[in-house]
């Protein structure tokens, strides 16, 4: 599925800049595409973090429900 791209700018010090080549060129990425991966990457775990806290939540209610039976 093709999405809508917006161009950015943005300043990166260089060990990060460095770090970021080398991982494009390891995944055969251009620099933009290594960085919109990794970002995309960030996102997702950000999300999965939250699920697991409501995962965790659940568990706890659960187990406090099961107690009270």
């Amino acid at each position: 599925m093709k999405q809508d791209k917006k161009r950015i700018n943005t300043l990166m010090p260089v060990d990060i800049v460095r770090k970021l080549d080398a991982y494009a060129n390891e995944m055969g990425l251009s620099r933009g595409n290594a960085l919109s991966v990794i970002v995309k990457q960030y996102f997702d775990q950000q999300e999965g973090l939250k699920a697991m806290g409501t995962v965790e939540q659940l568990a706890e209610k659960l187990q406090e429900l099961a107690k009270n039976r």
